[in-house]
């Protein structure tokens, strides 16, 4: 069924959005205006010929028994949007990150609840509680979300070192390798966290937190090699 009937229809469907929006070179680091920027958006897309045959793909995969025919589909349909078959940009990923509040606390029913703040369908979220159904206090939302930022980067600056050889963690201040001989890095990957950072700065910007913006951005500022007018949004 997918190679009788399915597969022309999609390749004509991928021809036309490959023809209608191009990819544009220039925005190899940034997103297209053409895909929607939601708190959680992290991935500079910019292809959506691309990226459509990688969300169809991804679908389609969760039937084992059309697996082989769609890994036949997806080579030929990489090569309508001029792709290679094999690399990091062919590979799917979710486009948008998670950030989940544990125990979020309704003021109405004291009810608890994980809120996940960058997948929410609705804003602002309602207490899933079937009696009740009240919304969250948004200014509750953003100080926890100010929380979390502060003791990550509390978190980030603290860290301990460990060796790149053995992986020992760091126990003299002083010394400059390791009794192996191997340097020291961090337990906390500068680019992990800047990412991280990211995330919260596009939460603030879509929800309109000011206080989370500023307490982002301040961290942004300095937490090398993050630019904050490189991130997305």
């Amino acid at each position: 069924m997918l190679e009788d009937k399915l597969a022309p229809k999609m390749y004509r469907v991928i021809e036309e959005i490959h023809g209608k929006y191009p990819p544009d070179s220039r925005l190899l680091g940034e997103q297209a205006e053409i895909f929607p920027l939601l708190p959680g958006s992290h991935l500079p897309l910019h292809h959506p010929g691309l990226e459509f045959i990688k969300y169809l793909t991804r679908v389609l995969e969760l039937d084992a028994a059309v697996r082989h025919q769609v890994l036949v589909f997806k080579k030929n349909a990489l090569k309508l949007v001029q792709a290679r078959e094999f690399g990091e940009a062919t590979e799917f990923e979710n486009p948008c990150a998670t950030h989940v509040l544990p125990d979020m606390v309704c003021v109405a029913c004291s009810g608890a609840a994980d809120l996940d703040v960058c997948r929410s369908s609705e804003w602002p979220p309602v207490c899933p509680v079937q009696e009740c159904g009240e919304p969250y206090d948004t200014g509750t939302i953003e100080n926890r979300l100010v929380e979390v930022v502060t003791r990550r980067h509390m978190a980030y600056q603290v860290q301990d070192l460990k060796c790149t050889r053995c992986g020992l963690v760091k126990a003299c201040l002083m010394s400059e390798y390791c009794e192996c001989s191997g340097s020291w890095k961090n337990t906390i990957e500068p680019d992990d966290f800047c990412k991280e950072i990211r995330t919260f700065v596009n939460i603030a910007k879509y929800h309109q937190f000011e206080f989370l913006l500023e307490a982002t951005s301040w961290i942004a500022r300095i937490a090398s090699p993050i630019e904050e007018d490189n991130m997305v949004g």
